[in-house]
């Protein structure tokens, strides 16, 4: 699937690139925190799947105005959780 299907992708972002002139792979980055490509590899399903830690999420987020209020992270294997909220 992803021998199939990143390579569409990829001629798709950078013709949308081109045409928009602008770089839609940073763009990606900087907005979702995810490279363009780790995104489409989880859209197909697959791994390895790029993680984040707690710091990374919480600085991500305190860029964007947000202030972590609850945060817990695991230690092992499962998904740190967060509540954020908007600082005014």
């Amino acid at each position: 699937m992803t021998g199939a299907f990143v390579p569409l992708f990829a001629l798709n972002a950078c013709l949308r690139s081109v045409v928009k002139r602008r770089n839609l792979f940073r763009e990606h980055s900087e907005r979702r925190g995810m490279s363009l490509v780790h995104d489409w590899r989880d859209w197909l399903g697959g791994l390895p799947y790029e993680t984040a830690t707690v710091a990374a999420v919480t600085r991500f987020m305190a860029e964007r105005g947000f202030r972590a209020e609850r945060i817990r992270a695991t230690t092992s294997h499962g998904c740190n959780e967060f509540v954020f909220r908007r600082e005014r």
